[in-house]
């Protein structure tokens, strides 16, 4: 059926961010406060509503959290079906970097480039 997407990806999609829920960003979603995020660029859809207006959104949606023990987490979340790059300023000091939830890569701070799956999240948190 048109405009209903491939159902087996948004569930995989909510199985994800759900696990961030209990995992890697339980400290920053349960009891954090949320922050103003770090500046980040991606690239705009456009969603055409029924009336005729054009709604312009980013591609990424992005939320900056602060855990009760002072570590900021930032979440990256592509809720597009294709693969999204997006760029974040980041201070200059090493961060981890959650995949979906699972992988966690260490990076040096500075403008950083992501490719992030469809259907996926990154956390970005200050070490």
């Amino acid at each position: 059926t048109a405009g209903i997407p491939e159902q087996e990806s948004i569930k995989q999609f909510v199985k994800t961010l759900n696990s961030y829920r209990r995992g890697c960003g339980k400290k920053y979603l349960h009891t954090g406060e949320m922050i103003k995020p770090y500046c980040v660029t991606c690239g705009k859809n456009t969603l055409y509503l029924n009336n005729g207006y054009a709604l312009h959104t980013d591609k990424i949606f992005t939320s900056a959290w602060k855990s009760d023990d002072g570590k900021i987490g930032q979440f990256l979340v592509n809720y597009n079906d294709t693969e999204t790059v997006c760029g974040i300023k980041l201070p200059e000091k090493k961060f981890s970097v959650h995949i979906d939830g699972a992988e966690t890569v260490t990076i040096d701070g500075g403008l950083t480039e992501f490719k992030i799956n469809p259907y996926s999240a990154v956390l970005v948190e200050d070490n």
